[in-house]
């Protein structure tokens, strides 16, 4: 609340402290002759009339007030005099022993009436001011039934002019188009933020009672008229009862009390009759008089917001305490103003500005105090949402090292969370089978701790190259490696042809070492297979399922009845018309392998960098001459072929399968 009443308290100081000291003045409350003029004649309607006063009238005309008077001596010595009118809704020409001197507004005929906004005040040469008798003049122009004096007219000095242009202008004219652009800007501030999210809605009420406030304020303050005569006033101030509803609803929904859509739709349906009742005005005096019956509703809104700030506040609401200071100075100020509408007064300065202002400020800090505690919330939520992301791209990263990432690619999922036991795909891949040959004869002089140590060094060599080809290694088996390619079979030859290259390398530091190289088989076969998962609830695993899994396992087999490194099926190498070109490889024969039926024609490939290849390619063609005379049951030609080929390519290991299958 102090923040709020600081502000307040200067602008109160600052009144004070520039109201003008004990200066001469003089009342010309008596004494009024009110006439009109027609056809060249005067016509005397009223004498001897006291102000303030609200006279009525019959229609629009000229009507002509008029005062005789003799200045009093401490007025005539005064070393500047000034008339001052207060702030009337009329425009009219002031005259002084008949010199025009001033005009208050835009004169008809041929116009409409502009009323100024600051008040009526007017320097008068003391030369003009006679030592008897002194007539004040004013011609005005009277539209409606009446016109209203709220005060009497003065006859004042330099200091209250110097009040009256300053202070009083600035508190009633100056200060009220700085609530207008404050309101203005704060509205259009809050209607964006509402416009990013359309479920706060009390952000949506509360910019449009700011924007309606504020062009109420614009009817007070403004020193130029948007629209033509009275309507440019009416419908601005028509825009008061309107936010005064807005406000209530955004009470309502702050607070999330009476949260009823009767009841704010009752609110709406109170509140705008009175404001289109006050639009419709068709004269400044029509328009003061619905304004002040307009009075009603704004009284009894302010009444239930009190209410309900009592509520919010027994009910410890978050800045309920913060509006309801708001509030409680809103009511004072703005009840200082209703008083003065209601008996029919101008004070010296309109306070209700102060007080929707102090309101304004308590419902703004209200909701930058509840979007901050909502900013910090969704901070506090997305810190915690990125943790639990850290923590989720640490459990995919870490399942991926079981399940494979393009697994979840191909069933379509984002992450193994989604992935459901049967979850299925069918594709047509090509699947490469590894094997480290006499591996368990080999750890049978090992400790279990170092048959997992050779492993590990051994498949952290592999696994890299597989994935550097665009493999995905699909599962560890003991010693063998089973890995799909997806997307190219000439990868996965490329795949095992550096494979074996790596395990010439990794040979070279175990020899080093003092330990026996390892040596491996690859078999590489092409065709339809179905990725998924299979298992129980409690425990699934992904894997591939076809028969073209089990054909690659068998011809990875016959690399060690063969003697021979990679062996790829004839449906690899048609898979792929580049693979035969780039590829140096010779055929094997058509090869019966467990679980088939049928034969397999089988291929060698052969590594361009391995010094045994040259002389292989060199003699391809006798050696697979060899091998179809065998396939025809021509063993002895068979065999005279590569008898042949072994003088001219004597290291060859695969000759002793040959030629043992010659000799069956």
């Amino acid at each position: 609340m102090s923040r709020l009443a600081v502000p307040l308290l200067l602008s109160l100081a600052l009144l004070v402290s520039c109201a003008p000291t004990d200066e001469s003045k003089q009342d010309l409350g008596q004494g009024w002759r009110f006439s009109t003029a027609a056809q060249g004649k005067t016509e005397t309607l009223f004498e001897a009339v006291t102000l303030p006063i609200t006279i009525g009238f019959n229609g629009d005309g000229w009507i002509t007030a008029s005062a005789r008077f003799t200045l009093d001596k401490p007025v005539l010595a005064l070393s500047e005099t000034w008339v001052t009118v207060s702030k009337v809704d009329f425009p009219f020409e002031a005259r002084v022993n008949g010199v025009l001197l001033y005009r208050h507004g835009v004169l008809p005929p041929g116009q409409p009436f502009v009323q100024s906004s600051s008040p009526a005040l007017f320097f008068v040469p003391t030369t003009l001011w006679k030592p008897q008798e002194n007539e004040l003049e004013l011609r005005i122009w009277k539209k409606g039934g009446s016109l209203r004096f709220p005060e009497p007219v003065r006859i004042v000095g330099p200091q209250e002019a110097d009040f009256q242009r300053g202070v009083v202008v600035f508190l009633n004219t100056t200060l009220f188009l700085m609530f207008f652009g404050i309101n203005l800007l704060g509205g259009v501030y809050f209607l964006m933020l509402w416009a990013g999210r359309p479920k706060e809605l009390d952000q949506l009420w509360f910019a449009l009672s700011t924007l309606l406030i504020g062009a109420y304020f614009l009817s007070l303050g403004s020193p130029i008229s948007l629209l033509p005569g009275v309507l440019h006033f009416a419908l601005l101030k028509a825009c008061l009862g309107p936010s005064i509803a807005f406000l209530l609803l955004f009470l309502i929904t702050h607070f999330r009390l009476l949260d009823l859509r009767w009841l704010k739709i009752a609110i709406v349906v109170v509140y705008l009759p009175f404001s289109v009742l006050v639009a419709l005005s068709t004269s400044m005096t029509e328009l003061a008089e619905r304004f002040t019956f307009s009075m009603l509703p704004l009284e009894l809104g302010i009444l239930f917001a009190m209410g309900l700030m009592v509520a919010a506040l027994i009910q410890r609401r978050p800045q309920a305490p913060i509006i309801a200071a708001g509030i409680v100075i809103g009511v004072a100020f703005g009840s200082h103003d209703v008083y003065y509408q209601i008996v029919g007064l101008i004070p010296v300065a309109w306070l209700q500005g102060v007080g929707f202002f102090a309101l304004e400020a308590s419902m703004f800090l209200s909701l930058a105090l509840h979007s901050n505690r909502m900013y910090k919330n969704l901070e506090a939520s997305t810190r915690e949402l990125q943790a639990h992301q850290e923590k989720l791209a640490l459990t995919n990263a870490a399942f991926a090292r079981f399940v494979p990432r393009e697994l979840l690619s191909f069933l379509g999922k984002d992450s193994v969370m989604d992935v459901n036991l049967g979850d299925q795909v069918q594709k047509t891949m090509t699947i490469l089978f590894s094997d480290i040959r006499n591996f368990t004869k080999m750890t049978e002089d090992l400790t279990p701790r170092e048959s997992f140590n050779l492993l590990n060094s051994y498949l952290a060599i592999m696994g890299p190259v597989i994935r550097d080809h665009d493999g995905i290694v699909d599962k560890y088996i003991g010693d063998a490696i089973m890995a799909l390619f997806p997307q190219s079979p000439l990868a996965a030859v490329h795949a095992a042809i550096d494979m074996r290259r790596s395990l010439e390398e990794y040979n070279k530091g175990r020899i080093r070492a003092g330990y026996h190289p390892l040596d491996m088989g690859v078999g590489i076969h092409t065709g339809p297979l179905m990725l998924g998962t299979i298992g129980e609830h409690q425990r699934m695993d992904g894997t591939v399922i076809s028969d073209a899994v089990n054909t690659a396992s068998r011809i990875e087999g016959l690399t060690k009845v063969m003697r021979v490194p990679i062996i790829i099926s004839q449906a690899t190498l048609s898979s792929d018309p580049h693979l035969a070109e780039k590829v140096p490889h010779r055929y094997l024969g058509i090869l019966k392998v467990r679980g088939k039926t049928n034969g397999l024609a089988l291929y060698e490939v052969l590594d361009s960098e391995d010094p045994a290849t040259a002389a292989k390619v060199a003699h391809k063609d006798l050696f697979e001459a060899a091998v179809r005379s065998i396939e025809g049951k021509d063993e002895a030609s068979g065999a005279g072929l590569f008898r042949a080929y072994r003088r001219l390519v004597p290291g060859d290991k695969s000759l002793d399968f040959f030629d043992a299958r010659a000799l069956l």
